[in-house]
């Protein structure tokens, strides 16, 4: 079974909708997408009524209804034949025009994933004291639905960017949820992101100066931070980590970028609710 090919497939034409700003399309697609990374076989799947559909729909009857012959099973290799087709028809189709409150990440093809430098840098970190402050960061999205947000948010971080989400309360137009791209020491450093995100053809990502996010916890023991990040996913929500100022060699789980130091009165409540006593703090 070639589940790797529907799952590239499947990323493809992910990447053509967010490029066409049709956020609104997206849903089954991810939801294929999860399946196949799961090596199961979408034929086992439920089909929704939103879900687009792959298959040519039959003429209908001119005269005499005829009894429809049972069609065998496809194989994985045929559905993925199919899979790109419907990404050829997606991609003739014409952008719907939108307006959005706030910036929208939109990104025309799938490029080679671009390694986060995030990483040796935190280890390197750990041995400086104290370590930096990070008030800057790239926004690339925001949606006024949570899973928008963090499939969104997921699929970019599974391609190897440092991207998190971060759920803000709007007194004219309620509960958004916003996507981030890394954390930054300067402006300077976060426009340099921002290039290389319009030279992977995103059209509107922008530096925003967000210096507080809400701590979560503060630990040296990293297989505790991993836990806490399993049950911030099931919430919805895609924490990051960084060094703590405070305590040598501790690590923060951090959620968001915001520019106050309130935390949205929603998610501080829900996060006391699953027994944490979140704090909003200087990243």
């Amino acid at each position: 079974r070639e589940y790797k090919k529907a799952v590239s497939i499947q990323e493809k034409a992910v990447a053509i909708l967010v490029n066409q700003n049709r956020l609104n399309e997206i849903d089954p697609y991810m939801v294929r997408l999860k399946t196949y990374r799961q090596n199961r076989s979408w034929i086992d799947q439920k089909s929704t009524p939103s879900e687009p559909s792959t298959a040519k729909a039959p003429d209908p009857p001119i005269s005499k209804p005829v009894a429809k012959k049972p069609q065998p099973e496809k194989t994985e290799t045929e559905k993925a034949v199919a899979e790109k087709t419907v990404i050829a028809k997606i991609e003739t189709q014409k952008p719907e025009p939108t307006s959005k409150p706030e910036v929208t990440a939109i990104q025309k093809k799938t490029q080679p994933a671009v390694k986060s430098k995030k990483e040796p840098e935190r280890i390197a970190l750990s041995e400086k004291w104290p370590p930096p402050h990070y008030p800057y960061a790239v926004q690339i999205a925001s949606f006024p639905d949570i899973q928008k947000a963090y499939d969104t948010a997921n699929f970019y971080r599974q391609k190897g960017d440092p991207a998190y989400t971060a759920p803000i309360t709007l007194q004219e137009s309620g509960n958004w949820y916003r996507v981030f791209f890394g954390w930054h020491t300067d402006a300077q450093s976060a426009s340099k992101q921002v290039t290389l995100l319009k030279e992977r053809s995103f059209r509107q990502p922008a530096v925003v100066k967000k210096p507080y996010a809400v701590l979560i916890e503060s630990t040296q023991d990293m297989n505790k931070l991993e836990r806490i990040e399993r049950q911030m996913k099931k919430l919805g929500q895609l924490p990051y980590r960084l060094p703590d100022r405070e305590k040598k060699g501790y690590w923060r789980m951090l959620i968001g970028a915001y520019s106050g130091k309130s935390i949205p009165a929603n998610f501080e409540a829900q996060l006391r609710r699953e027994g944490f006593e979140p704090e909003m703090v200087i990243r």
